[in-house]
């Protein structure tokens, strides 16, 4: 049987949409919360107890700079964001 669904060929779009259509993914991604992922509890807050061997404080230490990385990769994604709602507006503005 056939299905009443058919395929369509490539979407063309214009020089620019792409990156509004992004934009608007993210903004909506945003409204929604999921573009927050919520962060596993950290316990590199507590102080190591004094009988903590060499192994236990690498892995304290590991586990530091790991939430200072995912830190930083989040600072770098909404840095990006707001770059591409910037460049968005700069197009918008510069067409008007």
């Amino acid at each position: 049987m056939y299905s009443h669904w058919s395929i369509t060929g490539p979407v063309i779009t214009r020089e620019g949409e792409s990156p509004k259509r992004r934009v608007n993914n993210l903004e909506t991604r945003e409204k929604l919360g999921l573009n927050k992922l919520p962060k596993p509890d950290s316990r590199t807050n507590e102080p190591l107890p004094e009988s903590a061997d060499a192994y236990q404080k690498i892995e304290m230490e590991k586990a530091k700079q790991g939430d200072g990385l995912a830190d930083l990769s989040d600072l770098l994604v909404n840095s990006r964001t707001w770059l591409l709602i910037w460049e968005l507006k700069s197009k918008e503005n510069s067409r008007i």
